[in-house]
């Protein structure tokens, strides 16, 4: 059964993927398949497709009769007449009215609802998978809803490992994030460099099979910068917004703020391009910074006192 799904699911995406867009056929008979790509597909009652009628974000009104499968995937399918193959709706409602005679199975997952009328013939399985309400949500809202949803939920779990992070950590977060704003366009750079770097050393690892072990450490190395350049990045944001107050946040506050204002913006697309950007600064901060290692200060000259300590302390010269 799965990979009876898979194979109808690959083929809706590689007909999408040569055809584009929908091709409707006049007359009474269409002998291919009919694909809609952000359109709906409509078969009037007296026409009969010899092949597949499949929308990707478009709905399916079937009144005709399909010798092959109806698949809608961010869209509604309704079938009011005999369908040779199965009926799929993915994302959408599925109704089936009287009419209705599906020889193999109806599937729905993760749509609205599945409704059908007293008379309807499926002789196949009659699937109902996590379905919920996005009754009337056009495809293209439902993936947004979706895209928000996975945003919220990352967003979420990054700021609950941060925390425990920040708290085994709090010193090296602090020199971190005062590091970001330190001269942020070389830590931009750097963090560019090192996420282009990254890419690069993947494709050519990934081209040998020697490779293959080195591309194992490297993915979970790059995927540790990046959380703890993001995190960096967003107790930098809470410094900023706190940096006014008679009062400092405590670093947890700074970490609330920041994961905050953060996710506001990586909630759109366009605020994606923005929080990319503030990764890399985040990610050269960490490297430039040696993970909070080093000295986020700038060391003075000889002879002057410096900030790394509360104490006067003298670099190569005594105070005499």
């Amino acid at each position: 059964m799965k990979n009876k799904w898979q194979r109808i699911f690959l083929c809706a995406v590689c007909i999408t993927m040569f055809f584009g867009t929908c091709v409707v056929a006049a007359g009474t008979n269409h002998m291919s398949d009919l694909v809609g790509f952000f359109q709906d597909i409509d078969v009037p009652r007296d026409m009969t497709v010899y092949g597949s009628a499949i929308a990707i974000f478009g709905d399916v009104q079937m009144q005709g009769a399909v010798n092959g499968d109806v698949v809608a995937i961010f869209g509604s399918v309704e079938i009011d007449g005999p369908v040779r193959g199965n009926v799929v709706a993915v994302f959408g409602d599925l109704h089936l009215t009287q009419k209705a005679a599906v020889n193999g199975d109806a599937v729905h997952i993760l749509g609205g609802k599945m409704t059908e009328e007293p008379g309807v013939i499926v002789n196949g399985q009659k699937i109902n998978l996590a379905g919920f309400g996005f009754n009337g949500l056009p495809g293209v809202g439902i993936l947004l809803v979706i895209f928000i949803l996975i945003t919220l939920a990352k967003i979420m779990i990054d700021y609950l490992i941060s925390i425990i992070a920040v708290l085994v950590f709090p010193e090296r977060f602090d020199k971190m994030a005062t590091a970001v704003f330190d001269n942020t366009g070389r830590k931009l750079l750097i963090g560019i460099l090192a996420i282009l770097g990254f890419y690069i050393l993947s494709a050519v690892l990934i081209m040998v099979i020697i490779g293959i072990p080195f591309m194992l450490l490297l993915m979970p190395a790059m995927a540790l910068l990046s959380f703890t350049g993001n995190t960096a990045v967003k107790l930098a944001i809470g410094k900023k917004v706190g940096s006014g107050r008679e009062k400092p946040w405590s670093q947890m506050m700074e970490l609330f703020i920041g994961t905050v204002l953060y996710a506001l913006v990586e909630i759109t697309l366009v605020g994606k391009t923005i929080t990319f950007l503030a990764k890399a600064a985040g990610i050269g901060a960490v490297i430039d910074s040696r993970a909070g290692n080093g000295n986020p200060y700038a060391q003075g000259p000889i002879g002057f006192i410096t900030k790394e300590q509360n104490e006067e302390k003298y670099i190569g010269e005594s105070k005499e």
